[in-house]
């Protein structure tokens, strides 16, 4: 790949990575707040259902942040060591179009595609569950209508 085009990526990511890092930062505040305020004893159990949502849904953005940084440190190195673009799994050259979208993708867009299918293909064949009480359903749909 051209050292103009790594050059673009390499900033594109460097940005993202500086991006991440301050929304990570501004999570671990409201983390520490939380922890150290945790009064939920006192609280109404409305609130205190409220807050732990709240806490859940943070913790898990910055789990999500903490993956992407670990998919960006993954793309860095790739640029250094030279492998940067190639697919992990066919080792052809993933599109540049698709390193302008996802820098840090692993997988040529066919791989990735086989990969998706693959995994809906799995679901697909796992029984439909009734919400209520997680039996399958033993009917068609022609036995409903």
């Amino acid at each position: 790949m051209e050292k103009n085009i790594l050059l673009k990526h390499r900033l594109q990511l460097l940005q993202r990575l500086s991006e991440l890092k301050k929304s990570m930062a501004t999570i671990n505040v409201e983390l520490t707040e939380a922890a150290e305020s945790h009064t939920s004893f006192l609280q109404d159990p409305l609130d205190h259902a409220r807050e732990q949502t709240d806490l859940r849904a943070s913790f898990e953005i910055h789990e999500k942040y903490i993956n992407e940084r670990k998919e960006i440190m993954h793309a860095l190195e790739r640029i250094d060591n030279g492998s940067f673009g190639e697919c992990d799994d066919c080792g052809e050259m993933i599109s540049s179009r698709r390193l302008l979208v996802q820098p840090s993708a692993l997988l040529c867009l066919e791989c990735q595609r086989y990969k998706e299918g693959f995994t809906v293909a799995v679901m697909a064949k796992m029984p439909k569950l009734n919400p209520i009480d997680s039996t399958p359903f033993n009917y068609s749909r022609e036995e409903i209508a």
